[in-house]
């Protein structure tokens, strides 16, 4: 069985043993499955939730050309762990609120 058709597998079963309101335990003995390998693939699912960051993009629209400056922009910085954010001092108010509200979910 090929690796993405054996985690769907898995996946599958997890979610029907959740369904069931069976302990683990109880779930595994009614389906002929070893309650080690039940609990292995829950905790392999659980540790690539964790491991991987939930990334939320934002739309921004470029300003207007009224609202260039005819000098090179100066940007604000924003450090996030190691991610850094430029914004040009220039954004407009609601641009700049939807990047902090990004940031706060």
């Amino acid at each position: 069985m090929k690796n993405e058709s054996l985690r769907q597998l898995w996946s599958d079963r997890i979610t029907e043993w959740k369904s069931s309101g069976l302990t683990a335990s109880a779930w595994s003995i009614q389906n002929d499955l070893n309650v080690h390998t039940l609990k292995y693939w829950i905790q392999k699912f659980n540790k690539e939730k964790l491991s991987v960051p939930k990334t939320n993009w934002v739309t921004l629209e470029s300003p207007k050309e009224k609202d260039k400056c005819s000098t090179s922009p100066v940007y604000i910085k924003i450090h996030i762990g190691k991610a850094l954010i430029e914004v040009p001092t220039a954004v407009s108010s609601e641009t700049l609120r939807c990047i902090f509200e990004s940031l706060d979910r």
